[in-house]
C-alpha cells in the first residue's frame, strides 16, 4: 500500500470518526431537556425535505422582490439543510476517490442516502433513550 493511500483510507477514517461525533456529542448535560422546552415543540420531523416549507413558512419571502431572498439566510432550516450538505460532501468525495470510474454514481448515491439515515435514526434512537433514562 503506497503511503498516498494510507494517508486517504486514514484520512476517511478520522473524518467518518470525526462526523459520527459531531452528529451525536456533545450529549445534553441534563437528560430532562424536554422539561427545557414547551409543551408543542416538535422534536423532529419525519417528512422529506420540509426543511424547504419550514424555511419558506418561516420568512417573508415575495417572489417578485428579489431584496427578499436574503431573508433566507436567517432561517435555521436553511442553515440547518445547508450545513448536513457539508457534512456529507466529503463523504462523495471519498467515494468518487475509491471507485475511479463515474458509472457508480447511483451506488455513491445510495450509500450517502443510508449515511444521513444512519446518522438520522441514531440520532432519535439516542433520543429517546435519553427520554426513557429519565423516567
Amino acid at each position: 500500500m503506497s503511503l498516498w493511500a494510507s494517508v486517504v483510507a486514514y484520512s476517511f477514517m478520522y473524518y467518518m470518526l470525526s462526523a459520527l461525533f459531531l452528529v451525536l456529542l456533545p450529549l445534553p448535560e441534563t437528560r430532562d431537556t424536554c422539561a427545557h422546552q414547551s409543551a408543542d415543540t416538535v422534536y423532529y420531523s419525519l417528512v422529506p425535505f420540509s426543511f424547504v416549507s419550514d424555511t419558506l413558512a418561516a420568512s417573508s419571502i415575495v417572489w417578485s422582490n428579489p431584496t427578499t431572498y436574503m431573508q433566507v439566510f436567517q432561517q435555521s432550516a436553511f442553515w440547518q439543510a445547508t450545513f448536513n450538505f457539508l457534512l456529507l460532501l466529503p463523504f462523495g468525495v471519498y467515494l468518487r476517490y475509491f471507485w475511479q470510474e463515474k458509472r457508480h454514481w447511483k451506488r455513491a448515491l445510495a450509500f450517502g442516502f443510508a449515511l444521513s439515515l444512519f446518522y438520522e435514526v441514531t440520532q432519535v434512537i439516542v433520543r429517546i433513550a435519553s427520554l426513557k433514562w429519565t423516567i
